[in-house]
């Protein structure tokens, strides 16, 4: 699982938390009864014990702030265009929470997959290469690998240390950290002998990382999702959109558009 299905996956958590919360405040819900939801959610989503209190504490902030906005005595549009404010406000925050989170939820799970890879039976790697690789790592992309605790046989020991290949276990750890550093785009990819003999690896390798205009088209997606499903969140409840709400969802929906026909234009 990359980093960008890692965000989606909470981001779309977080849309379903936002709009527990925006609704329920909206049309007076008691605090229980929001906050029970909300922990429902939290348990539909498999995180560790501290990413799942991080973001419960988002959840709890951000009800509080509806709450302290939203008012006692206002009517129900009113405290719809308050909330809504609130989640303006707060959008960085979220998206902050969404990246914090995705990082570390990505070092486990890529840890993990580590080790895996090198308790499996392939002894040889390619390491992925991309530009602008981060400082220390340009040097190891675009490299084959050996595992030198593998079983290899005569001839591929024989052929790892005649090409000078780097160990695996050398280069995942310190001072290197190739594919472990924290943001680190690399990626090691199991390959046979005979791939690795000939030096072409085009036929068992591609590209896990996606580009800038992917990444920044899958971020508004994201956001016009949430804006999409708070909208229906406040619909459902009596209130109309306010129109701010409006214009945000336009105007998303217009960067979606956009960055979709570059997303293309560079892939072709």
């Amino acid at each position: 699982m990359d980093k960008q299905r890692i965000k989606s996956l909470l981001y779309s958590y977080e849309v379903r938390v936002v709009s527990i919360i925006s609704s329920g405040v909206v049309s007076r819900a008691s605090k229980h009864q929001i906050l029970k939801k909300v922990r429902d959610e939290t348990l539909r989503i498999k995180l560790k014990p501290d990413e799942q209190n991080r973001m419960w504490q988002f959840a709890t902030s951000f009800y509080r702030h509806c709450v302290a906005a939203a008012g006692r005595k206002t009517e129900l549009q009113d405290r719809a265009e308050k909330v809504y404010a609130v989640l303006r406000a707060d959008t960085p925050l979220l998206e902050h929470q969404k990246n914090e989170l995705a990082d570390s939820v990505e070092f486990r799970i890529k840890h993990q997959n580590l080790v895996d890879m090198l308790s499996g039976e392939q002894n040889f790697f390619y390491c992925t290469a991309h530009k602008n690789p981060a400082c220390g790592h340009a040097a190891y992309q675009d490299r084959i690998y050996f595992r030198k605790n593998g079983h290899l046989s005569p001839e591929e020991e024989e052929f790892a240390y005649s090409k000078g290949l780097l160990a695996v276990e050398d280069v995942v750890m310190a001072p290197i950290y190739l594919t472990t550093r924290k943001n680190c785009k690399h990626r090691l990819i199991p390959i046979s002998f005979n791939s690795a003999k000939r030096g072409d690896v085009r036929g068992e390798v591609y590209s896990h990382d996606i580009s800038y205009e992917e990444e920044q088209y899958a971020n508004y997606s994201d956001r016009l999702r949430m804006l999409v499903n708070v909208k229906k969140a406040l619909t459902s409840i009596g209130a109309e959109p306010s129109a701010q709400m409006k214009v945000d969802i336009r105007r998303t929906y217009s960067l979606v558009r956009a960055w979709k026909a570059k997303m293309k234009k560079a892939q072709d």
